[in-house]
């Protein structure tokens, strides 16, 4: 992924990360050379606004879901913000990212996006995922 337009640079504890569309990056140096690699979104990071999010309810709190990243809404100073938070377990999704790798974990198999893994379920014919706690340790 390039970068074409400014990203917005979001810091979390002592990390700065990029934003840009909906894709988040971190900067890494190799041999002198400035690089940025695609990461998952980085739990506490605060954004202003989020594209097109959907909202779910799960475990009593409503989350809202942009790019398969999961944000809680907070208000401060009469202004809303998105708070990335990790997704609730066990929700169901009618699709996971792109980049997600298929692993085989003691015969079963998961889909894994960064830390987060989903197991696949079928139902009424169609294919759903579920957010699950990873397969080992």
């Amino acid at each position: 992924h390039a970068m074409y337009r400014k990203p917005t640079t979001v810091v979390v504890g002592t990390t700065s990360y990029y934003h840009c569309g909906n894709t988040w990056y971190t900067q890494t140096s190799s041999q002198g050379e400035v690089t940025y690699v695609v990461v998952s979104a980085p739990s506490g990071a605060e954004l202003t606004k989020i594209d097109n999010p959907k909202t779910i309810t799960a475990n009593g709190k409503t989350y809202y879901v942009s790019n398969h990243t999961y944000y809680e809404r907070i208000q401060r100073d009469g202004k809303y913000i998105y708070v990335v938070v990790d997704p609730p377990l066990l929700v169901e999704v009618s699709d996971i990212p792109d980049g997600a790798v298929k692993i085989l974990v003691n015969g079963k198999t998961y889909y894994q996006y960064d830390k987060i893994f989903y197991e696949e379920v079928s139902t009424s014919g169609k294919t759903i995922y579920k957010i699950v706690e990873a397969p080992y340790s």
